[in-house]
């Protein structure tokens, strides 16, 4: 399962709506370590540059370590400084399934950030390590929370296809058929979308 921080880009008044693709590129992106950033690096693990910050998908990727191109990138981790080093989450494969978790919840409330959900994901070699291809991926399934700020309370709403052309909505005992694409474009989908279950169509 991947985890995915929802941007936040807001108006005065409103949330301004942001796409899964943006969640992915967001946790793709290229961000500067500080001293008090910890993580694990393949190539400065020789010289004890390593220390545990939990594992994410594919683990964390050191873009550049000290100077590059020197023998300097394999400094003691004593020598490191807050402008030194660049780290870099990306998949270390495109897997057959795709789950995406949305981090809608804070220790405070739910974010009402509204999410559009795309039916199709390209993964290229900005998200994925080593890989020269592009992966498409399709929709197939995502469940929204809905009617509580907190995720102990309140209920899931889900939607599902089993061959991408007939969609149904579950919501407790109640199954209806709904057009999908219709469907995403709703507040209700927007505003709750929590998982995402994508399958690896083509390579």
């Amino acid at each position: 399962m991947l985890m995915l921080s929802i941007p936040q880009t807001q108006t005065a008044t409103t949330h301004v709506a942001v796409s899964v693709d943006s969640c992915l590129r967001q946790f793709s992106a290229t961000q500067r370590l500080t001293r008090a950033d910890h993580v694990h690096c393949v190539r400065c693990a020789r010289d004890q540059l390593t220390v545990d910050r939990g594992c994410v998908v594919g683990g964390r990727d050191i873009l550049a370590c000290m100077h590059v191109g020197t023998r300097d990138v394999y400094r003691q981790a004593s020598h490191v400084t807050g402008s030194s080093c660049q780290t870099r989450s990306m998949l270390h494969h495109c897997p057959p399934y795709l789950i995406i978790q949305l981090l809608r919840f804070n220790a405070q409330s739910k974010l009402t950030t509204p999410v559009v959900v795309q039916r199709r994901l390209l993964l290229g070699n900005d998200v994925v390590m080593g890989d020269d291809d592009v992966s498409q991926y399709e929709i197939r399934a995502l469940c929204c929370h809905v009617d509580s700020h907190v995720v102990s309370s309140g209920h899931y709403v889900t939607y599902a296809t089993a061959d991408d052309v007939r969609w149904y909505k579950f919501d407790d005992v109640t199954v209806t058929k709904v057009n999908i694409d219709q469907e995403l474009m709703t507040d209700l989908v927007q505003q709750n979308v929590y998982l995402l279950f994508y399958r690896r169509v083509t390579s």
